[in-house]
């Protein structure tokens, strides 16, 4: 069958939906040695490539990487460390535009996966509960596919919109869209005891400042009263720092 016609009139029961996930994970698990640990401590383009190979067999028949071949369009996997929000995204670009080849490029927050499962957090993701990583990343990568599949054979994808709904319900048992995962101001909360607007204190070559947390991802932006910084809309020139979240005291 076609990718179509098999999105079209696939409909597992809530038993299938939980063999096929297992399936998933026993392969993904002997394929790739960082998906087979616990937790799992790296993660790579090609161990992301070995999860949508697998969900796509298991659940699809194969389908889309089918269509991917026939069409010679081609799909790019990545890791996201700038994602702080979002588990993942979906984008596309027209590569020949004389034959229609497209690429597809699936993006995956590990960080932000990572650092969930750090705090010993249980996410959720599409409304399905997820024990492990392996478990969040899988859900994750589901629901990028069912972006892919839309933008594949309709040209548009909406995780709003009644059709993704269906498919997302249908095919993986997924009942929301939303992905419940830790995110940097989150982490850097309950780890760190640090939000936005916080005072804080740190040394840099042996120097101590005094600032403000403007922004919080990886680092925080500390924001540095300096006459040599930046014009802000209170007034004052501030310098920024970029600083890792352990160095930082609360002032």
């Amino acid at each position: 069958m076609s990718l179509l016609e098999v999105v079209q009139s696939t409909r597992f029961s809530n038993s299938e939906v939980q063999v096929h996930r297992a399936a998933v994970e026993t392969a993904a698990c002997t394929m790739s040695a960082n998906l087979g640990k616990r937790p799992i401590e790296v993660l790579s383009s090609s161990d992301l490539r070995i999860a949508f190979t697998q969900i796509d067999k298991t659940f699809l028949a194969g389908s889309v990487e089918e269509l991917i071949k026939t069409s010679r369009d081609s799909i790019n996997f990545r890791l996201s460390r700038r994602m702080t929000s979002s588990g993942g995204s979906t984008t596309t670009r027209t590569l020949n535009r004389e034959n229609s080849q497209m690429r597809y490029d699936i993006a995956i927050a590990g960080t932000l996966i990572h650092q969930t499962y750090a705090s010993s957090k249980q996410a959720t993701v599409c409304g399905v509960a997820c024990e492990t990583m392996l478990s969040a990343l899988l859900r994750v990568m589901e629901h990028e596919m069912l972006h892919l599949i839309e933008m594949m054979l309709w040209n548009e994808s909406s995780c709003a919109q009644a059709r993704f709904k269906s498919m997302a319900n249908r095919i993986f048992g997924h009942t929301t869209s939303s992905h419940r995962l830790l995110t940097a101001q989150q982490a850097a909360h309950e780890q760190h005891g640090l939000r936005v607007g916080d005072q804080v204190m740190f040394e840099l070559v042996g120097i101590r400042y005094a600032g403000t947390i403007n922004r919080i991802q990886r680092r925080a932006t500390v924001l540095v009263e300096s006459d040599r910084g930046e014009p802000y809309s209170d007034g004052r020139r501030y310098a920024k720092y970029y600083v890792p979240l352990n160095l930082l005291r609360r002032a």
